[in-house]
């Protein structure tokens, strides 16, 4: 009998001595911890020439919360709602400048990216973008040039990343549409990243 109990004692201790020793402090600490949600600290915004082109026809944007008199400067345009851009008829070219804005509010030291995808743009849309400067052209569709924009405009490649240039709290984007542009829709994507 004391052999059973010694060996029964010795199973008990050889279980519980691995815990033990693991064991030997456990400090608790709670911390109160709320949910909510924040303002943007990047986001996609009406440009400063979304009114004009809005009373003419040639971009809109519909979705909750949206009406015709919605067309104030920096105005969140929140995922999910929808952009028409029109191009004019009988053109051969419709340029939407600085109608779509991209506003960097967050104030930080580190690098921010930009990505534009699409699911399917139109053959011959292009998207211009420039950092900190509103896009004007500098020269128009009857010079022997062609078109050209101001200085800092660029033609934004599809997927690829845009970094940010620190202090930069606006990327104005344009839009060009072909005159032969055909009913279509898809969606744009815009992906951010600060690190």
């Amino acid at each position: 009998m004391k052999l059973r109990k010694l060996a029964f004692l010795s199973t008990i201790f050889a279980i519980l001595l691995p815990t033990l020793v693991v064991a030997t402090v456990v400090i608790t600490y709670t911390y109160p911890v709320t949910y909510g949600t924040a303002s943007q600290p990047i986001y996609l915004a009406l440009g400063p020439n979304y009114k004009d082109a809005n009373t003419l026809g040639l971009v809109s944007i519909s979705g909750s919360g949206w009406t015709s008199s919605t067309t104030s400067v920096d105005t969140y345009v929140p995922s999910g709602d929808t952009i028409t851009l029109n191009a004019a008829t009988g053109s051969s070219n419709t340029y939407l400048l600085n109608v779509l804005e991209i506003v960097n509010d967050s104030s930080v030291a580190s690098p921010t990216y930009v990505w534009i995808n699409t699911s399917s743009m139109p053959s011959g849309v292009h998207i211009y973008y420039n950092e900190g400067t509103p896009i004007t052209m500098t020269s128009g569709v009857g010079s022997s040039s062609g078109v050209t924009f101001n200085s800092g405009t660029y033609l934004y490649t599809l997927g690829t990343a845009l970094q940010i240039t620190k202090g930069i709290t606006t990327i104005y984007l344009a839009f060009v549409l072909p005159g032969t542009l055909s009913s279509s829709s898809g969606n744009i994507y815009i992906t951010y990243q600060i690190e």
